[in-house]
């Protein structure tokens, strides 16, 4: 019966998703609070199955990683509220310092964000690595990861010339195809529905962050919204695909 309950929060989770791509540079604080509230639907489902299944095969630590993730999002988000243009007047020292103000406070966000998409990553990884058997093919994907990722940071740091970004964009990456490869693991141990699931919601996941570092390199705001849209949309299915994961 608990599935009736979560269905609709899918639903709206993804409505909401939809609709944080449609406010992506119209309205910094709305385009916030839908953001906000797509992932506090699917933690909210998470916490439901939790409470309906306990806490086997992981799913604590899946709700965890669940809320690492709702909370990376945030703040990768919360930079856009910083510093915005005021009305009236502003001289040239003024507008400096609170540049110079802006870019700390992103980068201090986008550093806590990025922690802690990492630190969630590291739970679903240590959840699938203890739900099955290590098979010996499972790392020849990495490549897949490794080599896109290259370069991309490449043509980052040429466009850029920033060094740290295509350094962090090959940690990521390294992060991530671990991440992806260890759900496949599962798949080649045993291809259960709930193995499959939580496999196809890592490389949804994986996708919504490739699109996310095209986005942000992008030109044209048609194409860029176009992306968007499927960033929101492949990260909100990912998310809930590991929702269900927990009821399968």
């Amino acid at each position: 019966m608990l599935i009736f309950f979560v269905i609709p929060m899918t639903v709206f989770s993804l409505l909401f998703a939809v609709w944080t791509a449609f406010l992506d540079g119209i309205e910094p604080r709305f385009k916030l609070v839908f953001k906000t509230l797509t992932s506090a639907l699917f933690i909210a489902g998470g916490a439901v199955f939790f409470a309906a299944h306990g806490s086997g095969d992981g799913a604590g630590m899946i709700l965890a990683a669940l809320v690492l993730g709702g909370a990376g999002d945030v703040l990768l988000s919360l930079h856009s509220l910083v510093g915005r243009n005021k009305a009236g007047a502003i001289d040239t020292d003024t507008a400096q310092k609170e540049l110079r103000q802006k870019k700390r406070i992103t980068l201090i966000f986008n550093a806590l964000g990025g922690l802690c998409f990492v630190a969630g990553h590291a739970l679903y990884i240590a959840v699938f690595v203890g739900r099955g058997e290590f098979q010996p093919s499972s790392p020849l994907g990495m490549p897949f990861f490794l080599i896109p990722a290259l370069i991309l940071a490449l043509k980052i740091q040429k466009k850029t010339g920033n060094h740290k970004i295509g350094f962090a964009i090959v940690v990521y990456a390294l992060v991530l195809g671990v991440f992806v490869l260890s759900a496949f693991n599962l798949v080649l141990w045993e291809a259960t529905a709930q193995n499959v699931l939580i496999f196809v919601s890592a490389l949804l996941f994986a996708a919504s962050d490739f699109l996310l570092a095209v986005f942000n390199f992008t030109d044209g705001k048609t194409s860029k919204r176009i992306i968007f849209y499927f960033i929101m949309v492949c990260y909100a299915l990912a998310q809930w695909g590991f929702v269900y994961s927990i009821a399968v």
